[in-house]
């Protein structure tokens, strides 16, 4: 199971492989990722990750540049699954909502020369 660098926002650790428990997503080739938060860490946490070389259709990206001009298409895409994963909401009713985000929720975007990765976190009323 190979470790991708520690997350910046959150200070947990990305995963490739298939066997340890947590918020996972899996890539268009079937290869999985799962997000590991720091030890102590009782978040409640959402994962999606997109390889860059994935295309999408001209009318999505469209639609996910209106909502989210200042980031890639794919990373817009990464962020509202996220935030449908949390939510517990589908990812089409986010894009007519847009990213305008629940202010509990924080979204980081490690970096990875290879995908998109958006992880989530959204906090309850004990995290303040």
């Amino acid at each position: 199971m190979a470790a991708l660098p520690a997350d910046p926002l959150f200070g947990g650790h990305l995963l490739e492989g298939q066997v340890h428990p947590g918020p996972a997503s899996y890539d268009h080739t079937g290869r999985r990722f799962v997000f590991v938060p720091a030890a102590g860490d009782t978040g409640h946490y959402a994962l999606d990750v997109e390889r860059r070389d994935v295309a999408l259709d001209v009318q999505t990206v469209s639609m996910l540049a209106k909502i989210a001009p200042d980031i890639t298409p794919l990373q817009a895409w990464t962020q509202i699954e996220v935030l449908a994963k949390l939510l517990d909401t589908p990812a089409h009713l986010i894009l007519r909502l847009g990213l305008r985000c629940d202010p509990r929720i924080e979204i980081g975007t490690p970096p990875s020369a290879s995908h998109w990765i958006s992880i989530g976190r959204i906090r309850d009323a004990a995290d303040g």
